[in-house]
């Protein structure tokens, strides 16, 4: 008994530079996931403050760390919805529309994290 697999895509598509950078983009959110956390939470101050974070969204260098850190999730995170969406057998109006309201859920989130990461000036 044999199957047939149909494979849809190829390397022209684009889908298989977009597999790359999502091994890729979760290689770098680890590593600065662990970097948030040991600068932010272990590194001396025993709990975080307000004014803490102020100071620190100040300094040029953390907001483009913070600004990569929120693009390359929200990247990593919408393409791996839309991996999951479509590897289903779903009709194509429910495809779009759980497409739409993702891509609609992360503009909302990368617009509005954009604008308080630019906005702190201490």
């Amino acid at each position: 008994m044999t199957t047939n697999i149909k494979y849809n895509g190829s390397a022209k598509s684009g889908g298989i530079k977009h597999w790359f950078f999502q091994r890729w983009t979760g290689m770098l959110l680890i590593c600065m996931l662990i970097t948030h956390f040991v600068i932010s939470h272990f590194h001396g101050h025993p709990y975080v403050t307000y004014d803490m974070v102020m100071e620190r969204l100040a300094n040029p260098v953390w907001k483009f760390f913070d600004l990569s850190f929120l693009y390359l999730a929200a990247y990593h995170g919408i393409m791996g919805v839309l991996a999951v969406v479509s590897d289903y057998k779903i009709s194509a109006i429910l495809k779009v529309t759980i497409y739409s309201v993702a891509m609609a859920i992360m503009a909302y989130i990368v617009i509005f994290g954009t604008i308080t990461i630019l906005s702190v000036n201490v």
